[in-house]
């Protein structure tokens, strides 16, 4: 810092007074002769309603040294290297920048104006004119792959879907292009782009989700995001498809991780769904804030308030923000208003002590109560909409005071019998633990496909407007022979090996492996269970012996409780009554019998579950089942 700027004193914040007020920035232009003059601003506070006109930065902070300084008037701003880089490289020469940037439009020592402004971020992304996202100034290869992303990824854009069509669907001109892709050295240099701290940011989606035109840039090359994930698309599916490597390169195949890629693919997901929305489902919410979970935040509050302006859209009941609570105050009210504002009970999936005990440091949270700081998991949902208690909406109370939830539904069965990983790999032999292997992957598969051939895919079937070339979920019945033949062909026994010779695995044809992949995040962390009337499913790892399972309503998929009480009875052995009544079904459905117990249960939640026989709601029909009440604590 010069002296002259040294004497300068810090910009002083003036409190914002109206509700749809923000601070905007003007980054003075530089002349051609004095490129490295300081970055000077002027400031002024505008009202969203009046429609301004400015950009928007999305970038990462890049640390918590403030080491630079834009110069404000009279007064001086202490940024961060990255913010600098930012507004230097964005510069005009000719006329001032209108520019929105976190660090700098919203005073961040003063927790009231951050509570305030949050929820204003939806409008801010939105309405500015182009977002520009900054991933950082240039380092040694980045250049060069940015060029090679904007060329492959303008190709692939240009063409169209057809180009990621399976392989024996695309025609000889565009094998050219796979090989452009393939031979070209900068294809194992992509990481230098995808593991940019901007693509594990948790802020950031909200930034591209909500942006109308959204350019990436890394030093002096930029494209737009569609170009740049056309190609990300295009480098998955070569990652995923062996024979494209195989059959279509000129030398040996190059090395591309395509894990380095799956933030990408979230963001744009979320970015289709969320973009043009008004409003956004309680389903969504749940499905935008599992997906962000494998995204980083300095304050585990931030997996909450960071993406809160995007399902308070248009909402007149929307989540409060106060950035002073803790983050265990957070992920409480949070599932609180969830519950409150749904017709679904399904935040559930995401709590449960199986998944509290994931992490070391606890929050001393209600077992019903979701820890966002948990990386991603699968949920038990998502190869299809189940539909276990969807005959009602939920009925749930909370005690806020108590910390309890009262929820209705039905108590199915108790749990006999537990089948852990341990017990399924504990043989030693070789030959043994093949034959383990094949078995644990066959039900694994089996336990969750069986039964999807119909109804639950017809959605799919009726809107075939909705499916689009790369729905893989849309018939995963159809790859499950497909991953069986797979199986059996790329692994043989031990005794069939001979010494020396390599493993005998093959590459995976991409349809049957996108089927492995989604059952094995399903059954990752998870264990099979039997209950005492026949039952059997898929839990949570941490279910035991006299866990129950349940159906609340409004539930997608039932769920395993744990009593307080180990002399719980189940519906069938004579339970205590205090009060019997009714509870109306839908219209031309009848009447179910709701019985409030003479000594209340207490339960703890221990997570979701897969239970065969109960995911369409088939417990509805079940002779003598009767609703009752769930403390759950």
């Amino acid at each position: 810092m010069s002296s002259s700027l040294a004497s300068l004193p810090l910009y002083t914040y003036q409190r914002l007074t109206a509700p749809d007020t923000i601070r905007l920035i003007n980054i003075l232009p530089r002349t051609a002769e004095d490129i490295d003059q300081d970055l000077e601003c002027t400031c002024s506070v505008v009202s969203l309603t009046d429609n301004p006109e400015f950009v928007a930065l999305s970038y990462t902070w890049g640390g918590n040294a403030f080491t630079e300084v834009l110069v404000c008037g009279e007064s001086v701003l202490h940024i961060t290297k990255n913010l600098h880089a930012a507004l230097v490289q964005f510069r005009r020469p000719d006329r001032p920048l209108i520019i929105w940037a976190d660090a700098i439009c919203i005073n961040q020592i003063d927790d009231a104006e951050k509570s305030l402004q949050i929820p204003l971020m939806a409008d801010i992304y939105g309405q500015a004119s182009e977002v520009l996202i900054w991933l950082g100034e240039e380092t040694e290869g980045t250049n060069d792959v940015m060029l090679y992303l904007k060329r492959i990824g303008q190709r692939f854009f240009d063409r169209g879907a057809e180009i990621l069509e399976p392989r024996d669907e695309r025609s000889e001109k565009n094998d050219a292009l796979w090989k452009d892709l393939i031979d070209d050295p900068n294809l194992e240099m992509t990481d230098l782009i995808w593991t940019k701290p901007w693509f594990s940011r948790v802020w950031i989606i909200q930034e591209l989700a909500l942006a109308g035109r959204a350019t990436i840039h890394c030093g002096d090359v930029s494209m737009n995001w569609d170009v740049l994930f056309a190609a990300c698309k295009a480098l998955g599916r070569a990652a995923t498809d062996g024979s494209l490597f195989w059959n279509t390169t000129s030398q040996r195949p190059r090395r591309f991780k395509a894990t380095s890629t799956l933030n990408a693919w979230k963001l744009d997901d979320m970015r289709k769904t969320l973009r043009h929305k008004e409003t956004v489902s309680s389903e969504e919410i749940l499905e935008c804030l599992n997906a962000a979970r494998s995204f980083h935040c300095r304050d585990a509050k931030d997996k909450i308030v960071g993406l809160s302006s995007i399902f308070n859209r248009g909402r007149g009941d929307p989540f409060k923000i106060d950035y002073g609570k803790t983050e265990a105050d957070i992920f409480m009210e949070f599932a609180q208003w969830n519950l409150r504002h749904s017709d679904i009970v399904d935040v559930l999936s995401f709590a449960g002590l199986a998944n509290h005990s994931l992490i070391p440091e606890s929050l001393n949270l209600p077992s019903w109560v979701p820890d966002w700081r948990l990386p991603f998991r699968t949920p038990i949902d998502c190869l299809g909409r189940f539909t276990a208690g969807h005959k009602l909406t939920s009925m749930v109370e909370l005690d806020d005071s108590a910390k309890q939830l009262l929820m209705k539904g039905m108590l199915v069965d108790k749990v006999i019998a537990v089948v852990r990983e341990s017990d399924a790999f504990k043989a030693s032999d070789q030959q043994h633990a093949f034959r383990c292997l094949s078995l644990h992957i066959w039900l694994n598969a089996r336990t969750l496909i069986i039964d999807r051939n119909d109804p639950v895919f017809d959605y799919k079937r009726d809107l075939p407007q909705a499916v689009s070339p790369d729905d893989y979920l849309a018939t995963p019945h159809t790859y499950f022979p497909q991953f069986r033949a797979h199986m059996l062909n790329s692994l043989s026994p031990p005794e069939q090996q001979t010494p020396g010779s390599p493993p005998a695995v093959t590459l995976m044809p991409y349809e049957p492996m996108e089927f492995h992949a989604r059952v094995a995040g399903i059954t990752s962390d998870r264990c099979f269970f039997i209950t005492s009337l026949g039952y059997i499913g898929l839990g949570p790892k941490g279910l035991g012996l006299d866990d129950v399972v349940c159906v609340p309503a409004g539930a997608s998929v039932p769920y395993v409780l744990r009593p307080l009480s180990p002399d719980l009875k189940l519906y069938w052995q004579g339970v205590e009554r205090a009060r019997d009544a009714c509870i109306q079904l839908p219209v031309g459905e009848g009447l179910l019998p709701y019985v409030l117990r003479k000594e209340e249960e207490t339960y703890r939640l221990i997570g979701e579950c897969y239970a065969h026989g109960l995911m369409r709601g088939e417990v509805w029909r079940t002779e003598g089942v009767f609703f009752e009440d769930f403390k759950i604590i």
